[in-house]
């Protein structure tokens, strides 16, 4: 169409050059457009049409699974698009019986590139990360966020690219087979094209329940949640804005709750999810559960498995008590009611345990103690583990360990589910993991910050499919679960669609700070959060987590065979890059994959 557009444009142009004909001309090639499909882990820049990439090809795709392909546009002159979907059948004339939704792609700005563990505007990336690496050079602009906005309509502007997301659910009861249909879009100044798309259906079921166990901390705070002005503290709005992000991050593929507890990890917060109180008559302290009931019932509600507590080490440092017969606010440790932190915790903990128990979920909670503990501290983390075992027995600890693999299996004994980074699961993959399956303990997986190239991160100037590695990761280590520390900590960024670094805490040396996007994977709109791309690409790994696993339960040699294809023998050495980061690829997997599986 761009080209039929541009020899018109040619032949008006040699016709002369009256007012009437140059006219013409302009219209167009005003009216002139490109489009095309794109893989769900292509990047679409808008100043880079030619660019974004890689091409759409075929996806093969499970049941009960939502299929994912971008549209780029990009218009000689500003219009308005409108984009429709013909009907879509497989070779038996059946209709496809699933759903079709479009969104539009909003961009971000990254203003500086992942350099080690940190970014700065103006200060360069090494020049042999890109693209090695890194996908671009900052600064630039790309289409990260899936808007809640529907995108069967489209304004694009003169000389950009525009994106939308389309989602294709395929219901459980999906007859298998190709599926074909056309894309059409039309653009308002009088242009059209029509793009063939089709997809292949597999047998096997997405069963949402055996998903890898994965949380990416929500922070409850109100400005967290939504763009504009903040609401009340567990006001209704502030329960519907986290009902809205816990249905999102079910969908997105978390089935753990990252729960504040009796305080806010942070200054001048003071409006804890489970208050504490004070009878100054018959000098007994309590606690009010009926936010916590709330939050659990809310997030079972939605598919939440697990429910993680924040650390004993932070219990107890913002706290104040309420006296329910003066009104007054007290400090625990003031002279009416005389307690110690660790008196304080220990108070808290028995009688949150009670509460689980009396209300059936007490086999659903796991505690965090103390995050990234350093070897100095293990004695007090120990003091902390068998506090957690006296008064809660039975829920097991779950901590991150970042500080080497012999900090690792020094806190091993004193963790019950152990949550490594990358270099330290690597390392201790023969001993101190297989030790821990043998115990019957856990062992998951997490990043932050780090690692830095050549070890994959997750960050928004490196290739998405490095968020679908993750769970491959996971698989490949013997880590049942993955934890990431930040879904949506913006510490004061006012539009994170502008600004990309993540600040350090209390947001010390701003804007140097984390590297694009370390400090979250969802964007927020005047109606709550929405997703990303790098979110959605996560969710890709952990499907083919769940097709992996259903491999290795009959055909063990396969298993190996196809994370070796992903991720390399030379990964491990660190020295150069070991693992696939090709979308092309990663379909070419998938389809071995379901193909296999569809022999059952």
């Amino acid at each position: 169409m761009f080209l039929t557009s541009l020899v018109a444009f040619a032949a008006i142009a040699a016709a002369g050059d009256s007012p009437a004909r140059l006219k013409n001309v302009k219209a167009v090639w005003d009216s002139a457009f490109q489009c095309k499909l794109l893989d769900i882990h292509a990047r679409i820049y808008p100043d880079n049409y030619a660019g974004s990439g890689p091409a759409y090809q075929m996806p093969d795709a499970p049941r009960n699974y939502t299929l994912g392909i971008q549209l780029a546009i990009n218009s000689a002159g500003s219009q308005h698009f409108e984009i429709h979907m013909d009907s879509l059948k497989n070779g038996e004339g059946t209709l496809f019986p699933g759903t079709l939704t479009f969104r539009q792609l909003l961009p971000v700005h990254i203003e500086a590139n992942t350099r080690d563990y940190q970014s700065e505007p103006g200060v360069p990336t090494y020049p042999s990360w890109v693209p090695k690496y890194l996908i671009r050079t900052a600064p630039f602009d790309v289409l990260e966020v899936v808007s809640d906005v529907a995108g069967d309509t489209l304004t694009v502007g003169a000389g950009n690219t525009s994106g939308i997301l389309l989602r294709l659910f395929i219901p459980s009861g999906c007859p298998t087979g190709i599926y074909r249909g056309n894309i059409t879009v039309t653009g308002s100044l009088g242009a059209e094209v029509t793009l063939p798309v089709s997809f292949a259906v597999h047998k096997i079921v997405i069963n949402e329940n055996d998903l890898l166990n994965s949380v990416h901390w929500l922070s409850s705070l109100p400005e967290n949640l939504k763009s504009g002005a903040s609401v009340e503290w567990w006001s209704e709005d502030h329960w519907k804005l986290l009902e809205r992000a816990g249905k999102l991050f079910r969908e997105t593929g978390d089935n753990v709750m990252y729960t504040p507890l009796v305080d806010y990890p942070m200054s001048g917060v003071p409006h804890p999810l489970i208050r504490s109180l004070w009878n100054s008559n018959t000098k007994e302290m309590s606690f009010d559960f009926s936010r916590l009931d709330r939050w659990m019932q809310t997030f079972d509600t939605l598919g939440f498995k697990y429910f993680s507590g924040r650390h004993i080490k932070n219990m107890g440092a913002n706290l104040k008590v309420i006296d329910v017969i003066s009104g007054d606010t007290l400090a625990y440790s003031g002279a009416e009611i005389k307690m110690d932190r660790d008196c304080f915790r220990q108070v808290f903990l028995k009688a949150l345990n009670s509460h689980l128990q009396s209300i059936g979920m007490l086999n659903r909670y796991i505690q965090h103690i103390y995050d990234e503990p350093w070897p100095e501290v293990v004695e007090e983390y120990r003091q902390y583990y068998s506090l957690l075992q006296k008064t809660m027995p039975g829920v097991k600890s779950i901590d991150a360990f970042t500080r080497g693999a012999d900090v690792t299996t020094l806190f091993s004994d004193l963790s019950d589910i152990q949550v490594m980074n990358i270099y330290g699961i690597t390392q201790l993959a023969n001993s101190t993991v297989k030790k821990r399956m043998q115990q019957n303990k856990e062992t998951w997986l997490y990043n932050t910050v780090g690692p830095k190239p050549p070890l994959p991160n997750r960050h928004l100037d490196q290739p998405l499919t490095l968020n679908r590695l993750w769970p491959w990761l996971c698989m490949k280590y013997n880590a049942s679960g993955y934890l990431y520390w930040a879904a949506n900590e913006y510490r004061g960024v006012t539009n994170e669609y502008l600004a990309s670094i993540g600040p350090y805490p209390e947001q010390n040396n701003y804007p140097i700070g984390y590297p694009p996007g370390d400090n979250w994977f969802y964007y927020r709109t005047s109606n709550g959060l929405v997703p990303s791309m790098r979110i959605l690409s996560y969710r890709e790994g952990l499907v083919d987590a769940f097709l992996l696993t259903n491999i290795k339960k009959t055909n063990a040699a396969k298993f190996q065979d196809l994370l070796s294809k992903v991720i390399f023998p030379e990964f491990e050495p660190e020295q150069q890059k070991g693992y696939e980061d090709s979308p092309v690829k990663f379909n070419i997997f998938r389809k071995e994959m379901l193909d296999y599986l569809d022999t059952f």
